[in-house]
Order: C-alpha cells, then sequence, then structure tokens
C-alpha cells in the first residue's frame, strides 16, 4: 500500500469514526408539553408489543419509553430513508429520474416484457411502474395485481416491493454506490447516529423468484428518530444541509395524484395513506383523516389543531410522526403486521 493510499484510508476511516452526538433532554414543560399527560402513554405502551419511543420537541428529548438504543428491522420503512438517500444524487444529476429499466438493462427471473422496460426510475419509486413480476421479498400487495403488461407504466398504483426494490437497484446502478455504504456516509455520519452498525445491514429475497433483492435497515429508535428530525428540518441538520432542501420538501408532501386502484393492504396500514415518491413518507394537511394525526396535548390539558405533519409507517407496525409547527418528531415500532409481512414473524420493536 502506498503512502498516499494509507494517508486516504486514514482520512476515510476518521470521518466514518466521527463521534455519535447524543440527544439532549429537556423537561415537557419547557417546551410546551405536559409531563403527566406523556407519562400517560406509559400504560397504554405497556399493552402493546413495543419495544421503545421517543417524543422529540425543538430538538430535545421530551419523553422516552423502553429501550431506545435496541436495533430493530426495518422493511416497510427503509423505503422512506431510500427515498431521502435519492436526493442528493438527483440534485448531482447521477440520478435521472426518467431512465426507463430498458436505460439501465433490467432483468429479472424469466424476463421482462417489453412494455415493463418502458417504466422509468421515477415510475418504481412512486409505484406505479407497471411492473407485476414476481418479487424476491413478501410483505406487499402482490396479491391483487393486475395481469403483468396490462397496465402503461405512471398510470396504476400498487404497493409492490418489486418496485420498491428496484428502486434500491437503481440507485445503485447509477450512483455506483452500495445502498448500506450510502447510507452510512450520507446519513448515519453527518447525523451522528449513535448505534448504527454497517455490519448488520444486508441484503435479503428469493433469488429463485427475482434477482433483486430488497435491502431491509437495522436501525435503533433513537437513530430512527434522527431521520424523523432531519425532515422535519426541511434536510437540514445542524446548519448542514445533508439533503437537498427541495427534495426533502418534495418527498414529504403528498400529491393526490389520480390513479386508479389503491390497495387495501396500505389501507390497513393507515386511511389516506398515499405512497409516493416519498416512499413512505406521507403528507398530512388541513384534511387529515385522522383526528390523531392532527392534535397534541398542551399543558393545559387542551388540543391543538396541528397543520403542517407528515409521518412515515410500515406494514410491520413501524410509525413516525412529525408536526412542523412544532418542530416535533415522534419514533417509534410497534409489534403487529399483516400476513406475508416478514416484519410480521420478526423481533416486534418501536422505533
Amino acid at each position: 500500500m502506498t503512502m498516499t493510499l494509507r494517508i486516504l484510508t486514514a482520512l476515510v476511516l476518521t470521518f466514518l469514526s466521527l463521534p455519535a452526538q447524543p440527544w439532549q433532554k429537556a423537561t415537557a414543560e419547557s417546551v410546551g408539553f405536559s409531563t403527566p399527560r406523556l407519562e400517560a402513554l406509559t400504560p397504554f405502551l405497556k399493552t402493546l408489543d413495543t419495544t421503545s419511543m421517543m417524543v422529540i420537541s425543538h430538538g430535545k428529548v421530551v419523553y422516552e419509553y423502553g429501550d431506545v438504543k435496541k436495533i430493530s428491522y426495518l422493511a416497510s420503512c427503509r423505503k422512506s430513508i431510500l427515498a431521502m438517500l435519492y436526493g442528493n444524487y438527483v440534485a448531482s444529476g447521477q440520478i435521472v429520474l426518467t431512465k426507463t429499466l430498458r436505460d439501465l438493462k433490467f432483468d429479472d427471473v424469466g424476463g421482462l416484457l417489453p412494455r415493463e422496460l418502458e417504466a422509468t426510475v421515477e415510475n418504481l419509486i412512486t409505484a406505479r411502474s407497471g411492473v407485476y413480476h414476481p418479487p424476491s421479498y413478501l410483505g406487499d400487495a402482490q396479491d391483487s395485481a393486475p395481469p403483468r403488461g396490462s397496465q402503461k407504466p405512471g398510470t396504476y398504483y400498487l404497493y409492490n416491493n418489486w418496485d420498491f426494490n428496484a428502486a434500491g437497484a437503481a440507485f445503485e446502478k447509477m450512483t455506483g454506490k452500495d445502498i448500506y455504504d450510502a447510507l452510512q456516509s450520507d446519513l448515519a455520519v453527518p447525523l451522528g447516529m449513535e448505534d448504527f452498525d454497517r455490519s448488520l445491514q444486508k441484503k435479503e429475497g428469493d433469488a429463485k423468484k427475482s434477482i433483486i433483492p430488497a435491502y431491509p435497515i437495522h436501525l435503533s429508535t433513537r437513530d430512527m428518530a434522527r431521520i424523523g428530525q432531519l425532515m422535519l428540518r426541511e434536510g437540514n441538520w445542524h446548519g448542514k444541509q445533508v439533503i437537498p432542501r427541495d427534495w426533502a420538501k418534495h418527498i414529504r408532501v403528498a400529491r393526490h395524484a389520480r390513479v386508479r386502484h389503491e390497495s387495501a393492504v396500505v389501507e390497513r396500514v393507515r386511511a389516506g395513506q398515499l405512497v409516493g415518491l416519498r416512499l413512505h413518507v406521507v403528507g398530512v394537511g388541513r384534511s387529515a383523516p385522522r383526528r390523531a394525526v392532527r392534535r397534541r396535548v398542551h399543558s393545559s390539558g387542551r388540543h391543538r389543531t396541528v397543520h403542517h405533519r407528515f409521518a412515515g409507517a410500515g406494514l410491520g407496525g413501524r410509525a413516525q410522526d412529525c408536526a412542523g409547527g412544532e418542530r416535533r418528531a415522534s419514533s417509534k415500532r410497534v409489534g403487529h403486521g399483516v400476513p406475508g409481512d416478514p416484519d410480521a414473524r420478526r423481533h416486534r420493536a418501536l422505533w
């Protein structure tokens, strides 16, 4: 190894070993919450199959439950994180959302149809590719998929793991980076994640069904809270724009596009959820379908409507809720799932 290479290696290792940034704590009352009312969550959480939960307000922890250091397996919410990773590379031009599967030389077991090869990267990340090839990884709405080749790319929405897995493969093809390496360098290090372990991140899938694997992610509750806080700050972390602001805003705002199908599986996750470019970061505004999504408790005991809110949810029970007006991020993972979801058979934890 040359001296120059040794120096570069040392610099990279130093960069990737930056000290973690522990969360600061604050009293609930100092940021407008009520300690007794937050603590009233605890008995309820104990009735669930819950590992941990955090409530962050003004960048500080005001409530914790359980072991927030415990690392959990994230399946559905991997898509939110991939959406965030896309941002810098779309901005730099490395990722071109209009490229097609044909342009990127995609293939799969048994081949892809000519019409399917016309799907773009944007179609993949909005779950509208029209490709209904069996995925390598369960937990989607493939059972309700139309016949292959029947839908024009971009016109029909289906919660489809083939699309999400292919979106990960497209990211790697265009950036030349492994998703997990990008997760480490682009998010874990800049955000000062305390529990990120690159060695735990491994792709999964049945290659007999599809050669395109899934990319489940393993993170702790307190590190997932950083993801929520970053989105709440429109991609800015302590003065550094980790994700382009326009992209952060783009992926957190629900666009109610006209589509001809919405999976019953998604409806079971959360009424009104729309998986779009945000890949599970769900925008809700003044017409939010669930009253619980639009209110928070004041120390006075009154409720107040909160606007500019967004959330991320997963079929296996993960949920993240952010209210822009209150600078709050709540990160959690509860133990429930749907049949066929890999998460439903794994360790149950809150993130």
